[in-house]
């Protein structure tokens, strides 16, 4: 076994491995240290010393040398990959953005240039991602995916009519991750002070606060302000990710959180069963679309006050709103909804300004038993204020 494989081997059988004074220590559940591991470690020791030494200083580092090299997909990513495959129910569809702003970019030659500086500041922005789960950042991207509309001239009704016709075309258009730039960019000019701006952007390469990232960086770039080099980037994340899943620390919560989830994986319910009139277990190309409703200030005010009268957090009150929305049409009253969740951790000032995934998902159990406590308030919180 290599020294990463013997860590590993370590941490499933709750061993652990600490240094100290420059020594190896271990503490090992009773029989769980075998003879041959114990060789093996003792074989090794200087060579996981020194590993477990790099793992404790690991931090988020620019790696210029290796920015143009492959690196891998994150579990989100992947899963974008795999939804893209036509064989999937639901499936053939990537994860994108589309989102309009109203904006004063109203300077042809201006928007031009920041949009070039833009792309050459973030990354992701020239992203490529290989069949076999691979992403990289490529040096440069010949074409700028940039469509530019003068409509000075033109009636109110002929402004909404192209803006419409540009809207159809590009909100649900689909990017090939192996050889598409990953977005688009489509500026109106109205008049001299007002511009409309169309963003597409594929999730692969950018999650919602990416958006704000990205309309910061513009607007900064566009009116000449000072704008701080980057110096990390989405591939230096990834890889202090990676290593921070070769540490030993990491690995034996690994172990105990995946015991923990095998002893009750078996207890946990399903999916949704939604009744529905169309049968959807044929594989054609489908078309999603989202439904919004908008709460003014006044009644979101309201809604918060409900929820700290009944102390849960507005999001939860969401959340389970949404469930038993979901329970009035499912099959089953108990059951599993995976949720996205933003994660930018805290370890690095430029982590919060750079166009990356960082996304991941969880699982929340609803279980109507569970429920019952708190449903009178939630119904009655929802009919109150919406």
């Amino acid at each position: 076994m290599n020294v990463n494989e013997i860590i590993n081997k370590c941490a499933e059988k709750n061993i652990q491995l600490w240094v100290k004074d420059g020594k190896l220590h271990f503490k090992s559940p009773q029989g769980a240290f075998g003879d041959e591991l114990k060789q093996e470690v003792k074989a090794n020791k200087e060579k996981i010393i020194e590993l477990l030494t790099h793992k404790e200083v690991n931090i988020v580092q620019n790696n210029i040398e290796e920015e143009y090299i492959e690196f891998p997909v994150t579990d989100i990513q992947a899963s974008y990959l795999l939804g893209r495959n036509p064989g999937y129910l639901y499936g053939g569809l990537g994860c994108k953005i589309y989102a309009e702003f109203l904006t004063e970019f109203t300077d042809e030659n201006k928007f031009r240039f920041a949009v070039k500086k833009l792309v050459e500041r973030q990354g992701m922005l020239r992203a490529r991602f290989s069949k076999e789960g691979k992403q990289a950042i490529l040096p440069e991207i010949s074409k700028l995916p940039i469509e530019i509309y003068h409509l000075e001239n033109e009636t109110e009704n002929d402004i909404n009519r192209e803006i419409l016709q540009k809207r159809n075309q590009i909100q649900f258009k689909q990017y090939n991750p192996e050889k598409d730039i990953m977005f688009d960019l489509v500026l109106f000019i109205i008049n001299r002070k007002k511009s409309v701006l169309c963003l597409s952007l594929d999730m692969l390469i950018g999650d919602y606060i990416s958006i704000d990232v990205l309309m910061n960086d513009l607007e900064q770039i566009y009116s000449n302000q000072q704008i701080v080099p980057l110096t990390i980037n989405y591939r230096d994340y990834i890889t202090y990710t990676q290593h921070q899943r070769e540490d030993i620390n990491f690995l034996n919560k690994f172990y105990e959180d995946k015991a923990y989830w095998k002893n009750k994986i078996d207890l946990l319910p399903g999916k949704p069963e939604i009744y529905t009139s169309v049968d959807f277990t044929d594989t054609e190309s489908k078309t999603f679309f989202q439904k919004k409703y908008t709460l003014n200030i006044s009644k979101w005010e309201k809604f918060e006050e409900k929820c700290r009268k009944y102390h849960i957090t507005p999001t939860a009150m969401m959340l389970l709103l949404y469930c038993l929305t979901l329970k009035q049409w499912s099959k089953n009253k108990d059951f599993l909804i995976n949720i996205t969740v933003m994660q930018r951790p805290n370890i690095h000032d430029d982590i919060q300004k750079i166009i990356g995934d960082f996304t991941s998902t969880t699982l929340f159990e609803f279980k109507e038993s569970d429920s019952n406590s708190i449903k009178e308030q939630a119904t009655q919180t929802q009919k109150n204020i919406i």
